[in-house]
């Protein structure tokens, strides 16, 4: 309210006196003043990346912590998805594919 106010103050000549003062302390107000959310993410991607699967692709690792973060938005986990039958065929094709060629 009050930098509104600091707007609205004119000089001698009618012109605003602290435009450029305004104009900064809007741009302070709008950074984000913790890392916490950075660092959250930062910690999400160390978990995944050597915790379960230390060679993901960074593509993968990508879609996997937005994927994360937007279940969690969303207040649910990955193990209350629901997913399609055909979903789960062709994920199960997959893995059984990679199993085959590894041996």
């Amino acid at each position: 309210m009050w930098l509104l106010l600091m707007k609205e103050i004119k000089n001698g000549t009618g012109q605003p006196q602290f435009v450029i003062l305004a104009s900064v302390m809007v741009d302070i107000f709008i950074l984000v003043h913790s890392g916490a959310d950075c660092e959250r993410i930062f910690s999400l991607v160390i978990k995944t990346k050597t915790a379960f699967c230390h060679s993901t692709s960074t593509n993968n690792l990508s879609s996997l912590t937005v994927h994360k973060v937007s279940l969690n938005a969303k207040g649910t986990t990955c193990s209350q998805q629901k997913h399609s039958n055909t979903f789960l065929v062709k994920a199960k094709d997959i893995t059984t594919y990679q199993k085959l060629m590894k041996k």
